[in-house]
C-alpha cells in the first residue's frame, strides 16, 4: 500500500510513531517519513525525521518502542526463497538525527543469515534463514530476545516450502541486549504455585516466578529471567529448558532437602539451601552458593563452554566439593564476614582445601596453588 505499514507508541503510552512504507514525492528515494502524533488530543505534532532505507525502493515492516527513543524496524525485499536478497531488522534512535534528517541506524539481526551453530533447525547447518516475502512482526520478549513472525498473505509461497498455512514464528538471541523501557508493558510475569504433593512444573514463556511448595518437586522454568524456590522436599529444578539454545537469567532456591540444581544458559544465581545438594552452573557466569549441607558444586557442563563463575563460602554451613574450578577465570566468594586472612589452605597433587579454624569449609579438585587473587568478598 506504501501507506503508514508501521505504527508504534511511546513506553508512557502519550505518543503514536507511524512510518510510511512509501517515498513522499520530492523527499530523497531512501527516505521514509516517521511522524509523531499526541494521543491524548489526537494532534500530528509534525514530522520527526527519515528512516534510510539500505535500497530504495524496500519495504519496511513492523515498528517496535525498546524505549523513549529506540525503536526496532525491519526492512526488507520483495523477494522470497532462494531469491531473497535481503530481510533485516534494524535499531533507530529518533534522538539521533543527522543534518539531513536521517535518524541513527544499526543492524541488529539479519533474517538471511542467523547463527545457529547447535543446529536448532535440524537441516545440518550452522546458521537459519528466515526468507519470506512479507516479514511483519517482531516483538521484544525481554532484552536479550525478540520474536519474529511472518505473514502468510502469500498462500503457498516458495519462503519455505509450498504448505497451505506458511506461517512462522521464530525466538532469536541477540547478541547485544537492548535497553528496553520496563514501562513496555513487556509480559507480566507468571505466578506459578506448586501444592504439597510432588509437582512436574514448567513455566511459561517470558519471566516465571515460580514456588515449588512441599513435596519433591521437577521444575524447569523455561525461557526468560525466571525466580524458582524449590522449598520443602528433594527437588529437581533448572532455570531453562535442558536441550534449550537460549537461557535466561535465573535465581534458583533450593530450600529444604537434598535438591538437584541447574542454571543451564544464561548468568544464573544459584542456591541450594539446607539439605546435601547438587548444583550445576553449566554456561554462563554464575554464582553459586550450596548452603547448609555438604554440597557438590560445578560451574561449567561437559559441552566445552565455560563461564567466570563464584563459589560461594561461608563459615557454619557444611563441606562443599567443588569440581571444576580454573583460576584465573573463577572466583570463590566469601560471604557473612568471611575473610581470606582469617583462611587455611592445604594443597596437594589434586586437591585443594580450604579451612577456618578447624572446620573444612569446601574441597576443590584442583592441582594448581590457590591465591589471595582468587578469592573476592561478596
Amino acid at each position: 500500500s506504501r501507506g503508514f505499514e508501521g505504527m508504534a507508541f511511546s513506553p508512557d503510552r502519550t505518543t503514536l510513531y507511524p512510518i510510511l512504507e512509501g517515498v513522499v514525492d520530492g523527499d530523497p528515494e531512501d527516505a521514509l517519513r516517521i511522524y509523531k502524533f499526541d494521543v491524548a488530543s489526537s494532534e500530528y505534532q509534525g514530522l520527526v525525521g527519515f528512516y534510510r532505507t539500505d535500497v530504495p525502493g524496500h519495504p519496511i515492516g513492523d515498528f517496535t518502542p525498546i524505549n523513549d527513543n529506540e525503536f526496532l524496524v525491519i526492512e526488507r525485499d520483495g523477494k522470497q526463497g532462494d531469491e531473497a536478497q535481503f530481510k533485516k531488522i534494524f535499531k533507530i534512535d529518533l534522538s539521533e538525527i543527522d543534518e539531513n534528517g536521517f535518524v541513527a541506524k544499526e543492524e541488529v539481526v539479519d533474517l538471511l543469515n542467523i547463527p545457529d551453530p547447535d543446529d536448532v533447525n535440524g537441516d545440518g547447518e550452522l546458521t537459519f534463514t528466515f526468507p519470506f516475502v512479507t516479514i511483519e512482526d517482531v516483538l521484544v520478549i525481554d532484552q536479550n530476545t525478540i520474536l519474529v513472525a511472518n505473514d502468510n498473505n502469500y498462500p503457498f509461497s516458495v519462503g519455505r516450502g509450498p504448505d497451505i498455512d506458511n506461517n512462522e514464528v521464530i525466538l532469536i538471541e541477540l547478541d547485544q541486549p537492548l535497553d528496553v523501557d520496563p514501562l513496555l508493558g513487556l509480559p507480566a510475569p507468571n505466578f506459578i504455585s506448586g501444592t504439597p504433593q510432588g509437582d512436574e512444573i514448567v513455566g511459561e514463556l517470558g519471566k516465571d516466578f515460580i514456588s515449588a511448595g512441599e513435596g519433591n518437586d521437577t521444575v524447569d522454568g523455561g525461557l526468560g529471567n525466571d525466580l524458582i524456590k524449590g522449598q520443602a522436599g528433594d527437588d529437581v529444578l533448572q532455570g531453562d529448558f535442558a536441550d534449550s539454545t537460549i537461557g535466561g537469567d535465573d535465581v534458583i532456591f533450593g530450600g529444604l532437602g537434598n535438591d538437584r540444581i541447574s542454571g543451564n544458559l544464561g548468568n544464573d544465581k544459584l542456591y541450594g539451601g539446607a539439605g546435601d545438594d547438587f548444583i550445576f552452573g553449566n554456561e554462563g557466569d554464575d554464582l553459586i552458593r550450596g548452603g547448609l549441607g555438604n554440597d557438590f558444586l560445578t560451574g561449567d557442563d561437559s559441552s566445552g563452554i565455560s563461564g567466570s563463575d563464584t563459589f560461594v563460602l561461608a563459615a557454619g554451613e557444611g563441606t562443599d566439593f567443588i569440581l571444576d574450578f580454573q583460576p584465573g577465570v573463577d572466583l570463590i566468594g566469601l560471604a557473612d564476614g568471611l575473610t581470606f586472612g582469617q583462611l587455611s589452605i592445604e594443597q596437594d597433587s589434586q586437591n585443594a582445601r580450604i579451612s577456618l579454624d578447624n572446620q573444612l569449609l569446601a574441597t576443590f579438585a584442583i592441582a594448581n596453588p590457590l591465591t589471595e587473587a582468587d578469592f573476592t568478598i561478596i
